[in-house]
């Protein structure tokens, strides 16, 4: 009973969803997929791919390939399991997630919100969200993220978490507390950034901000908080701060490159720094 209703929910949806091009390739779930909804569970065991409806709710379950997120409101939780494939979400679309392990990827498409708490991903997670939150987690590869430019209260958070690859982080509000990155850390044209209690292994580089930006200083209960005794965080590499015409403060840090600061209208405050490598440009 449980399998015809699912399938029929799956027939139901391929044929009221829009077909756009906006919508049509993220939308295209495989035929078969399994349906998670409202009153509807899919087995612990899902041997091909997911649909995750409003309503949703999706513990403990083992999905083999990929999950197609396209519920657009609160309600929606997935948790304690396991995805073999990719999560995808689509424009408009809400993702609420915790303790998951993903073997691919997660992949934003205009979402509204994607909250991830405590999940493992083993590439990376990237594209554009109105808020990501990435909390307490581990990204072996890359993570690559922005905000639209056309909504208000544009945010991205990553909070206690461990990426192997570079960390590229475009535009709105930025929080980052705790942070490991083993590469590198690009801040471009954000809104506001403050990034605190955080170890970069390669370089750290402000480019465009479009608000202010504080990178280094203490991490306190999840927030940045500022003393003349905070500890050092560490760069890696070289630390760059270019084409920066909003303030820019750099604060307690262990910089084991340059410091290099160009096109710099507003010049760069910075606050016990301990650079090995060279000082150039307008903070020489």
């Amino acid at each position: 009973m449980r399998r015809a209703v699912s399938l029929a929910l799956a027939a139901a949806l391929l044929v009221l969803l829009p077909v756009g091009p906006a919508h049509a390739a993220p939308r295209a779930a495989p035929p078969g997929a399994a349906v998670c909804a409202a009153g509807v569970t899919p087995p612990v065991l899902v041997p091909g791919d997911v649909v995750v409806l409003d309503g949703c709710r999706l513990p403990y379950t083992i999905v083999l390939g990929d999950m197609h997120v396209l519920a657009t409101g609160g309600r929606t939780s997935v948790s304690q399991g396991r995805v073999g494939g990719d999560v995808r979400v689509v424009p408009g679309g809400f993702l609420q997630m915790t303790g998951t392990d993903v073997a691919g990827g997660v992949v934003l498409d205009r979402a509204l919100y994607a909250w991830m708490t405590d999940v493992t991903v083993a590439r990376s997670v990237r594209g554009t969200a109105q808020w990501t939150s990435l909390q307490y987690s581990r990204v072996h590869g890359a993570v690559n993220l922005a905000t639209p430019r056309t909504t208000p209260e544009r945010r991205l958070t990553l909070r206690g978490t461990w990426v192997g690859g570079w960390v590229n982080l475009h535009t709105g509000r930025v929080l980052a507390v705790g942070l490991t990155a083993a590469r590198g850390l690009t801040l471009s044209w954000v809104e506001h950034a403050a990034v605190c209690g955080s170890q970069v292994a390669g370089d750290v580089t402000v480019r465009h901000p479009r608000g202010a930006v504080r990178v280094g200083g203490r991490a306190d209960d999840g927030t940045c908080v500022r003393s003349s005794d905070d500890p050092l965080g560490a760069v890696g590499g070289s630390l760059l701060v270019l084409d920066a015409a909003k303030p820019v403060v750099l604060h307690r840090l262990d910089v084991a490159g340059d410091l290099v600061c160009e096109r710099t209208p507003v010049p760069v405050r910075t606050t016990g720094l301990h650079v090995a490598g060279e000082r150039r440009g307008t903070c020489a």
